[in-house]
C-alpha cells in the first residue's frame, strides 16, 4: 500500500498509543483504561523488551494506528495491539501493516476474540495463523 508506513514507537507517540488503546481496550484481554502515567510506565518498559516491536501506523503522512510483533523463545512472531482510526477501516490497511511485520520462515501467529471474526480475516490475509479466545 503506497503512503503505509509502521514506524517504531517514540516519545512523541505514547499519547496518540495511550488513546488508540483506550478506544479500543474491548478489543483487549486487559481491557481497562489506562492513564497518562500508566501509558509512560509501559513506554518506559519497552526498553526492557528487545522481543517486543511496538509500532505506529502511518498513512501518508498521519499517524492512524498502532501494532506491535512479539518474538518468543521459540522463533516464533505474535502480533498483536492493532489499532487503526475508524475513518481508516475496512481499506486495507491493517492486512497491510500486519503483512509488512510477517516472516514467511517462522509460525506467525495472533490472538482474536472468537465474536470477532474480521480479526481472523486479517490475520489469516496477512500470513498469521489467527488463533481464537473467549472473553
Amino acid at each position: 500500500m503506497i503512503g503505509l508506513e509502521l514506524r517504531g514507537i517514540t516519545q512523541d507517540d505514547i499519547e496518540f498509543a495511550r488513546i488508540m488503546r483506550n478506544e479500543n481496550r474491548n478489543s483487549f484481554v486487559d481491557n481497562r483504561e489506562v492513564s497518562p502515567a500508566e501509558q509512560a510506565e509501559w513506554f518506559a518498559g519497552l526498553a526492557d523488551k528487545p522481543h517486543v516491536d511496538f509500532r505506529i501506523i502511518w498513512l501518508d503522512g498521519i499517524r492512524i494506528g498502532t501494532m506491535s510483533v512479539t518474538k518468543h523463545t521459540d522463533g516464533s512472531l505474535e502480533i498483536g495491539n492493532g489499532t487503526v482510526l475508524d475513518e481508516y477501516r475496512g481499506r486495507g490497511i491493517a492486512t497491510a501493516a500486519e503483512s509488512m511485520l510477517a516472516d514467511p520462515r517462522v509460525r506467525c501467529w495472533g490472538t482474536f476474540f472468537e465474536d470477532n471474526p474480521a480479526a481472523a480475516v486479517v490475520m489469516r490475509r496477512a500470513g498469521f495463523e489467527p488463533i481464537p479466545i473467549r472473553r
